[in-house]
């Protein structure tokens, strides 16, 4: 008896093969196909921001209208603070009341308090 899972991935296998294509296949009885090397995904860098930076305290004084410059340390990303504050000030003050933009020259989230 003919298998026809079988018989449809070595057409498809072999379609690959013919166009060039990097892959690999793995069938379920863990027969390979192809020879791409998938590297293994790396983890997410996860940076605990506020044992580097005390963003809370200058936020907590900021009224309508300040603005404020959070720098980032060296090896911290700048997106990972621009999070924590957003995320903070929502938080803390609602949505919308807080915009951020990235000063990548100076390595420092400038914050600006709208309400």
């Amino acid at each position: 008896m003919i298998d026809i899972k079988k018989e449809t991935i070595a057409k498809y296998v072999r379609h690959l093969t013919n166009f060039g294509c990097q892959f690999k296949v793995i069938e379920a009885d863990g027969t390979e196909h192809g020879d791409l090397i998938i590297a293994a995904e790396k983890p997410a860098l996860h940076v605990s921001v506020l044992k580097h930076v005390d963003y809370k305290t200058p936020m907590l004084a900021m009224k309508s209208g300040d603005v404020i410059s959070l720098t980032a340390t060296v090896d911290m990303p700048l997106e990972s603070l621009r999070s924590s504050i957003a995320g903070f000030a929502t938080n803390e003050f609602g949505a919308g009341v807080v915009t951020t933009t990235l000063d990548r020259a100076n390595n420092a989230v400038l914050v600006l308090r709208m309400e």
